[in-house]
């Protein structure tokens, strides 16, 4: 007899599972701010590496300067805090 297999359950179990390594891929949580106990998710995460490619692909020649906001928002306390290539804004 073959296997029964419960697509709702594989479904509920794969929602779970991508929203876990997009969470810990670097593109919400970025890797500094990962807390030490959950930093291990992140480079888990089979989705950080080819996030990172495509976008040191893309803004490989990009320089940005964390000194200055063109914005008209009122700056963040963090806004010029830079680490690596990355900056928050």
């Amino acid at each position: 007899m073959p296997p029964s297999y419960d697509a709702g359950g594989g479904a509920a179990l794969q929602s779970t599972l991508f929203t876990i390594f997009f969470l810990f891929a670097g593109f919400l949580i970025v890797e500094p701010q990962i807390a030490t106990t959950w930093i291990w998710m992140y480079y888990l995460s089979f989705i950080r590496y080819p996030l990172d490619f495509l976008l040191s692909n893309e803004f490989s020649d990009v320089v940005f300067d964390c000194d200055i906001i063109s914005d008209t928002r009122a700056p963040s306390p963090t806004a010029t805090k830079c680490w690596s290539s990355r900056c928050e804004v």
